[in-house]
């Protein structure tokens, strides 16, 4: 029922359902790589670190973006691949 498209710092989920695309996330420090989880009601993206833009991070939101959290802390380093598990 639901796709995202990401561009280089964009995330976009379009409902096939009503036609419909909204922003989930604009103006991303990072390619986002965005995935859904399991059962679609959240989506896992990459950004920037509040603070330490340069620092990559795990993020969730909500499928209409209104509600967003940090979900990792690091360091430094990079994220190569997002992978959700249902388990």
């Amino acid at each position: 029922r639901y796709v995202l498209a990401t561009t280089n710092r964009d995330i976009y989920m379009q409902d096939m359902q009503i036609g419909t695309a909204i922003p989930v996330v604009t103006g991303s420090n990072f390619f986002p790589q965005a995935i859904f989880s399991p059962d679609a009601d959240w989506i896992a993206y990459v950004d920037g670190k509040p603070g330490a833009l340069t620092i990559q991070e795990i993020f969730i939101s909500s499928q209409d973006g209104q509600t967003k959290r940090q979900i990792s802390a690091h360091q430094d380093g990079t994220i190569a691949s997002l992978n959700w598990s249902a388990d």
